[in-house]
């Protein structure tokens, strides 16, 4: 640990728990800042989520309940449904 650092935890040490709160509060809201700011616009471009039109999502869902019956459909449904939400 370099000396800057152990100066900090000797000075944390003589604060008040008060103060404490105070600068773990700080810390705490520059983390999750420093955090949002990389997952918005440092994301590498791959790792991005891709923009669809509603078109292109309706097109790659075509087609995926095959051959069902409607009763079929609304079953599997109502099945997610009540996994989901407990209805």
């Amino acid at each position: 640990m370099n000396p800057q650092l152990q100066q900090i935890f000797h000075n944390l040490n003589q604060l008040t728990q008060s103060e404490r709160w105070q600068v773990f509060d700080y810390l705490v809201n520059q983390l999750k800042n420093s955090l949002t700011r990389f997952d918005v616009f440092d994301r590498p471009s791959s790792q991005q989520p891709p923009k669809l039109s509603p078109q292109d999502i309706f097109a790659s869902t075509q087609g995926s309940w095959s051959h069902q019956t409607r009763d079929e459909i609304d079953a599997q449904l109502a099945s997610q449904r009540q996994l989901d939400w407990g209805e």
